[in-house]
């Protein structure tokens, strides 16, 4: 008789005793619920648990899959950390973003907002461009100029509260403020170098992204010049938005 025959055996002894008194039926009642009871533990176990072949390449899959960030570009954000600058990585933490409020969008990357000071200025976002739309001179703008236009008052509009972040400068020559735009605050200084956060909450990201302006450097301010680039080619190789008829 083999081992499993032997066990099979001496189960349906046990059960056969067991199941003589109604001591005997409760117990074996008790045991079944126990049994149960720790097979749906450890099947929970087994889903939650990580595969034992995970290796780091999945990881990376999951990341990129997850947040929508291709692999190139944090490739990118971790090699415009390493040059940032001590008032570039300053400027990182929330605590020194200023919060403004839209009055109106201006164009495709200019903003008219109300500080908390109550002053109107209009800030620039850096690190891109798009096309002109609302130029004095008219033969500057163009179609691809309003649609940029018009895809910015699609992420904001009057009475949005957006938070200013700034890089090394804080005012152009115009005496615009240069900064990069804020939907949402970031929680802390590591989430405002994540570029999953940058994609989904940064409005000069979201151009770039989206194909509405091109990536662009404007010395000094050029902490995420690497990151904007690669989301640049992206777009255009993706013929999203209008950037790659504007190229």
């Amino acid at each position: 008789m083999t081992q499993s025959a032997s066990t099979q055996r001496a189960l349906r002894e046990l059960v056969k005793t067991l199941s003589a008194t109604r001591a005997g039926r409760i117990g074996l009642v008790a045991i079944v619920a126990v049994v149960l009871v720790g097979a749906v533990w450890i099947n929970a176990l087994a889903e939650d648990a990580p595969s034992l072949g995970a290796s780091s390449s999945s990881v990376s899959a999951a990341r990129e899959a997850s947040a929508g960030v291709s692999e190139a570009a944090y490739r990118a954000a971790d090699r415009d950390a390493s040059r940032g600058t001590e008032t570039q990585r300053a400027h990182l933490d929330p605590a020194s973003f200023e919060r403004v409020t839209v009055r109106h969008v201006v164009d495709g990357d200019t903003l008219a907002v109300a500080t908390e000071s109550g002053d109107h200025v209009s800030v620039r976002l850096i690190g891109m461009d798009t096309p002109e739309s609302v130029a004095p001179q008219e033969e500057r703008n163009c179609e691809e100029g309003v649609l940029a236009s018009d895809h910015m008052k699609e992420l904001v509009g009057k009475g949005d509260v957006l938070w200013l972040q700034y890089d090394t400068s804080v005012t152009d020559k115009y005496d615009r403020p240069l900064a990069y735009v804020w939907r949402a605050l970031p929680a802390s200084a590591a989430e405002a170098d994540d570029p999953a956060v940058i994609a989904r909450d940064m409005l000069n990201a979201i151009q770039v992204i989206d194909g509405y302006g091109q990536a662009k450097t404007y010395r000094p301010d050029t902490y995420h010049d690497g990151l904007f680039a690669q989301w640049g080619d992206e777009a255009l190789a993706d013929a999203r938005g209008v950037t790659h008829k504007w190229a």
